[in-house]
Protein backbone atom coordinates (compact mmCIF):
# COMPACT_ATOMS: atom_id res chain seq x y z
CA UNK A 1 0.00 0.00 0.00
CA UNK A 2 1.41 3.42 -0.88
CA UNK A 3 1.78 5.98 1.88
CA UNK A 4 -1.25 8.15 2.44
CA UNK A 5 -0.51 11.72 1.33
CA UNK A 6 0.13 14.30 4.05
CA UNK A 7 -1.17 17.80 3.43
CA UNK A 8 0.29 20.79 5.28
CA UNK A 9 -1.24 24.26 5.28
CA UNK A 10 1.11 27.07 6.25
CA UNK A 11 0.80 30.85 6.55
CA UNK A 12 2.78 33.99 7.25
CA UNK A 13 1.24 37.17 8.70
CA UNK A 14 2.60 40.50 9.91
CA UNK A 15 0.21 41.55 12.69
CA UNK A 16 1.01 45.30 12.60
CA UNK A 17 1.98 46.36 16.14
CA UNK A 18 1.01 42.98 17.55
CA UNK A 19 -2.65 43.41 16.71
CA UNK A 20 -2.88 45.82 19.65
CA UNK A 21 -4.13 49.40 19.76
CA UNK A 22 -3.80 52.16 22.35
CA UNK A 23 -0.99 54.15 23.93
CA UNK A 24 0.11 52.10 26.95
CA UNK A 25 3.88 51.63 26.43
CA UNK A 26 3.97 48.62 28.76
CA UNK A 27 1.05 46.91 26.99
CA UNK A 28 -0.95 46.57 30.23
CA UNK A 29 -4.20 47.98 28.88
CA UNK A 30 -3.88 47.99 25.11
CA UNK A 31 -6.96 47.02 23.13
CA UNK A 32 -6.58 43.49 21.73
CA UNK A 33 -9.84 43.37 19.75
CA UNK A 34 -7.93 43.59 16.46
CA UNK A 35 -5.66 40.71 17.49
CA UNK A 36 -8.70 38.59 18.35
CA UNK A 37 -10.14 39.23 14.90
CA UNK A 38 -6.79 38.35 13.32
CA UNK A 39 -6.74 35.06 15.23
CA UNK A 40 -10.28 34.29 14.06
CA UNK A 41 -9.18 34.92 10.47
CA UNK A 42 -6.17 32.63 10.86
CA UNK A 43 -8.35 29.95 12.44
CA UNK A 44 -10.66 29.98 9.43
CA UNK A 45 -7.79 28.86 7.17
CA UNK A 46 -7.27 25.46 8.86
CA UNK A 47 -3.52 25.90 9.23
CA UNK A 48 -0.81 23.55 10.49
CA UNK A 49 2.13 25.98 10.60
CA UNK A 50 2.03 29.75 11.20
CA UNK A 51 4.78 32.38 11.25
CA UNK A 52 3.85 35.77 12.73
CA UNK A 53 5.81 39.00 12.45
CA UNK A 54 5.52 42.04 14.74
CA UNK A 55 4.44 40.04 17.77
CA UNK A 56 5.07 43.27 19.68
CA UNK A 57 3.37 42.22 22.91
CA UNK A 58 5.76 43.78 25.43
CA UNK A 59 6.26 42.22 28.84
CA UNK A 60 3.17 40.05 28.35
CA UNK A 61 4.43 38.47 25.13
CA UNK A 62 4.54 34.91 26.47
CA UNK A 63 1.02 35.16 27.88
CA UNK A 64 -0.28 36.65 24.64
CA UNK A 65 1.29 33.84 22.64
CA UNK A 66 -0.19 31.22 24.97
CA UNK A 67 -3.63 32.72 24.41
CA UNK A 68 -3.23 32.86 20.64
CA UNK A 69 -1.99 29.26 20.56
CA UNK A 70 -4.94 28.09 22.66
CA UNK A 71 -7.44 29.87 20.42
CA UNK A 72 -5.86 28.29 17.34
CA UNK A 73 -5.59 24.83 18.89
CA UNK A 74 -1.83 24.78 18.24
CA UNK A 75 -0.02 23.43 21.27
CA UNK A 76 3.55 24.04 20.01
CA UNK A 77 4.58 27.68 20.03
CA UNK A 78 7.78 29.65 20.21
CA UNK A 79 8.48 33.35 20.68
CA UNK A 80 11.65 34.47 18.91
CA UNK A 81 12.89 37.65 20.55
CA UNK A 82 13.92 40.58 18.37
CA UNK A 83 16.64 43.01 19.36
CA UNK A 84 14.90 45.71 17.29
CA UNK A 85 12.19 47.45 19.32
CA UNK A 86 10.46 44.26 20.39
CA UNK A 87 9.41 43.20 16.87
CA UNK A 88 9.33 39.56 17.94
CA UNK A 89 8.57 36.53 15.80
CA UNK A 90 5.99 33.93 16.81
CA UNK A 91 5.87 30.39 15.44
CA UNK A 92 2.88 28.11 16.00
CA UNK A 93 2.62 24.46 14.98
CA UNK A 94 -0.20 21.93 15.15
CA UNK A 95 1.77 18.92 16.36
CA UNK A 96 0.26 15.45 16.16
CA UNK A 97 0.19 12.57 13.72
CA UNK A 98 1.32 14.76 10.79
CA UNK A 99 4.00 16.87 12.48
CA UNK A 100 6.34 16.29 15.41
CA UNK A 101 8.94 18.64 16.90
CA UNK A 102 11.66 17.44 19.26
CA UNK A 103 12.61 19.27 22.43
CA UNK A 104 15.88 20.46 20.89
CA UNK A 105 14.59 21.10 17.38
CA UNK A 106 14.31 24.90 17.56
CA UNK A 107 16.97 27.56 17.14
CA UNK A 108 16.63 31.33 17.00
CA UNK A 109 19.34 33.55 15.56
CA UNK A 110 19.52 37.07 16.96
CA UNK A 111 22.89 38.29 15.74
CA UNK A 112 23.85 40.07 12.52
CA UNK A 113 22.67 40.26 9.86
CA UNK A 114 19.18 39.36 11.15
CA UNK A 115 17.62 42.56 12.49
CA UNK A 116 14.54 40.84 13.91
CA UNK A 117 16.03 37.37 14.23
CA UNK A 118 15.43 34.14 12.32
CA UNK A 119 13.60 31.17 13.85
CA UNK A 120 14.51 27.69 12.61
CA UNK A 121 12.33 24.76 13.67
CA UNK A 122 13.19 21.24 12.51
CA UNK A 123 10.05 19.26 11.70
CA UNK A 124 9.44 15.56 11.26
CA UNK A 125 6.57 15.22 8.80
CA UNK A 126 4.64 12.04 8.12
CA UNK A 127 5.37 10.67 4.67
CA UNK A 128 8.49 12.79 4.17
CA UNK A 129 11.86 11.01 4.33
CA UNK A 130 13.95 13.94 5.59
CA UNK A 131 13.60 16.63 8.26
CA UNK A 132 11.97 19.84 7.05
CA UNK A 133 13.23 23.17 8.35
CA UNK A 134 10.60 25.81 9.04
CA UNK A 135 12.17 29.28 8.90
CA UNK A 136 10.30 32.34 10.18
CA UNK A 137 11.71 35.81 9.59
CA UNK A 138 11.04 39.53 9.33
CA UNK A 139 13.62 41.33 7.22
CA UNK A 140 15.25 44.69 7.93
CA UNK A 141 12.67 47.51 7.71
CA UNK A 142 14.91 50.27 6.40
CA UNK A 143 18.12 48.88 4.89
CA UNK A 144 18.35 47.25 1.47
CA UNK A 145 21.97 46.36 2.23
CA UNK A 146 21.04 44.42 5.36
CA UNK A 147 18.15 42.69 3.59
CA UNK A 148 20.62 41.42 1.00
CA UNK A 149 22.91 40.12 3.74
CA UNK A 150 19.94 38.41 5.41
CA UNK A 151 19.08 36.65 2.15
CA UNK A 152 22.68 35.63 1.57
CA UNK A 153 22.90 34.15 5.07
CA UNK A 154 19.57 32.32 4.74
CA UNK A 155 20.92 30.48 1.69
CA UNK A 156 23.06 28.44 4.07
CA UNK A 157 19.89 26.30 4.19
CA UNK A 158 19.96 25.63 0.43
CA UNK A 159 20.65 21.93 0.93
CA UNK A 160 17.84 21.46 3.45
CA UNK A 161 14.22 20.69 2.77
CA UNK A 162 12.62 23.90 3.98
CA UNK A 163 9.63 26.20 4.13
CA UNK A 164 10.53 29.86 4.70
CA UNK A 165 7.82 32.24 5.95
CA UNK A 166 8.68 35.93 6.19
CA UNK A 167 7.91 39.56 5.63
CA UNK A 168 10.76 40.27 3.23
CA UNK A 169 10.09 44.04 3.32
CA UNK A 170 10.90 44.42 -0.37
CA UNK A 171 9.85 43.41 -3.85
CA UNK A 172 9.42 39.92 -5.24
CA UNK A 173 11.01 39.16 -8.59
CA UNK A 174 7.73 39.66 -10.44
CA UNK A 175 6.65 42.88 -8.65
CA UNK A 176 6.19 45.99 -10.79
CA UNK A 177 4.18 48.44 -8.66
CA UNK A 178 2.98 51.93 -9.41
CA UNK A 179 5.47 54.23 -7.65
CA UNK A 180 3.46 57.44 -8.12
CA UNK A 181 3.63 59.48 -4.93
CA UNK A 182 6.43 57.41 -3.41
CA UNK A 183 9.70 59.22 -2.79
CA UNK A 184 12.66 58.04 -4.85
CA UNK A 185 14.69 56.77 -1.90
CA UNK A 186 11.86 54.58 -0.62
CA UNK A 187 11.05 53.26 -4.08
CA UNK A 188 14.69 52.43 -4.75
CA UNK A 189 15.01 50.58 -1.44
CA UNK A 190 11.75 48.66 -1.63
CA UNK A 191 12.25 47.71 -5.28
CA UNK A 192 15.73 46.31 -4.67
CA UNK A 193 15.30 42.75 -5.94
CA UNK A 194 18.77 41.50 -5.03
CA UNK A 195 17.50 39.58 -1.97
CA UNK A 196 14.83 37.86 -4.07
CA UNK A 197 17.39 37.11 -6.78
CA UNK A 198 19.77 35.66 -4.19
CA UNK A 199 17.15 33.31 -2.80
CA UNK A 200 16.06 32.22 -6.28
CA UNK A 201 19.65 31.51 -7.32
CA UNK A 202 20.02 29.25 -4.27
CA UNK A 203 17.01 27.16 -5.30
CA UNK A 204 14.42 28.77 -3.03
CA UNK A 205 11.08 28.60 -4.89
CA UNK A 206 8.73 31.57 -4.41
CA UNK A 207 5.37 29.81 -4.02
CA UNK A 208 3.33 32.80 -5.19
CA UNK A 209 5.45 33.08 -8.32
CA UNK A 210 5.20 29.33 -8.99
CA UNK A 211 1.41 29.51 -8.75
CA UNK A 212 1.25 32.66 -10.91
CA UNK A 213 -0.49 34.75 -8.22
CA UNK A 214 0.82 38.33 -8.12
CA UNK A 215 -1.69 39.63 -5.56
CA UNK A 216 0.13 42.23 -3.43
CA UNK A 217 0.35 41.73 0.32
CA UNK A 218 1.08 45.37 1.19
CA UNK A 219 -0.04 48.75 -0.11
CA UNK A 220 -3.48 49.01 1.45
CA UNK A 221 -4.20 51.32 4.38
CA UNK A 222 -3.07 50.27 7.86
CA UNK A 223 -5.51 50.15 10.79
CA UNK A 224 -6.35 53.57 12.28
CA UNK A 225 -4.40 55.32 9.53
CA UNK A 226 -5.80 58.40 7.85
CA UNK A 227 -5.60 58.82 4.10
CA UNK A 228 -2.97 61.58 4.20
CA UNK A 229 -0.77 59.40 6.42
CA UNK A 230 -1.13 56.51 4.00
CA UNK A 231 -0.02 58.66 1.09
CA UNK A 232 2.98 59.94 3.01
CA UNK A 233 4.36 56.55 4.04
CA UNK A 234 5.42 53.60 1.94
CA UNK A 235 2.26 52.56 0.09
CA UNK A 236 3.78 50.37 -2.60
CA UNK A 237 1.68 47.38 -3.57
CA UNK A 238 4.24 44.57 -3.24
CA UNK A 239 4.35 40.85 -2.54
CA UNK A 240 6.42 41.68 0.50
CA UNK A 241 5.09 38.69 2.46
CA UNK A 242 6.18 35.48 0.77
CA UNK A 243 6.54 31.76 1.26
CA UNK A 244 9.61 30.04 -0.16
CA UNK A 245 10.42 26.35 -0.29
CA UNK A 246 13.13 24.02 -1.53
CA UNK A 247 10.63 21.16 -1.74
CA UNK A 248 9.77 19.97 -5.27
CA UNK A 249 7.34 22.39 -6.88
CA UNK A 250 4.86 19.59 -7.60
CA UNK A 251 4.28 19.34 -3.83
CA UNK A 252 2.71 22.83 -3.88
CA UNK A 253 -1.02 22.11 -4.06
CA UNK A 254 -2.47 25.47 -3.02
CA UNK A 255 -1.69 29.14 -2.47
CA UNK A 256 -3.59 32.30 -1.66
CA UNK A 257 -3.54 35.84 -0.28
CA UNK A 258 -6.32 36.56 2.22
CA UNK A 259 -8.14 39.77 1.29
CA UNK A 260 -10.65 39.71 4.12
CA UNK A 261 -8.43 41.29 6.76
CA UNK A 262 -7.40 44.57 5.16
CA UNK A 263 -8.85 46.54 8.09
CA UNK A 264 -6.75 44.54 10.55
CA UNK A 265 -3.16 45.03 9.35
CA UNK A 266 -1.04 46.77 6.73
CA UNK A 267 -0.07 43.26 5.59
CA UNK A 268 -2.18 40.39 4.29
CA UNK A 269 -2.08 36.75 5.30
CA UNK A 270 -0.30 34.58 2.74
CA UNK A 271 -0.96 30.83 2.87
CA UNK A 272 0.24 27.79 0.98
CA UNK A 273 -0.57 24.11 0.90
CA UNK A 274 1.94 21.29 0.42
CA UNK A 275 1.13 17.62 -0.16
CA UNK A 276 3.63 14.75 0.25
CA UNK A 277 4.01 12.27 -1.26
CA UNK A 278 2.40 13.16 -4.57
CA UNK A 279 0.32 10.34 -5.99
CA UNK A 280 1.91 8.95 -9.15
CA UNK A 281 -0.20 8.27 -12.22
CA UNK A 282 -0.52 4.64 -13.18
CA UNK A 283 0.78 3.71 -16.58
CA UNK A 284 -1.99 1.95 -18.59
Amino acid sequence: MPDEPTTLRVATYNLHTGGLDGDDPEHFSRDDSRLRQQVDLLASLDLDLIGLQEATWGMFADERLDGVAADLGMSWRFLGRSSFYGRNLATLIRVGDKITVGARDVAHLTGPPFVNGLTDVTLTIAGHPRPVHLLVGDCAPSSATIRLAEAETATAHRHHDLIYLADFTAAALDDDPDTTGTDNATARSKLDKRPAETLAAAGFHDVGHIKGDRTPTTGHRAPNQHQHQHQHRDALALRSDRIYTTLPTETITGYGVELGGDALSDHRIVWAEFTRPIARRRVP
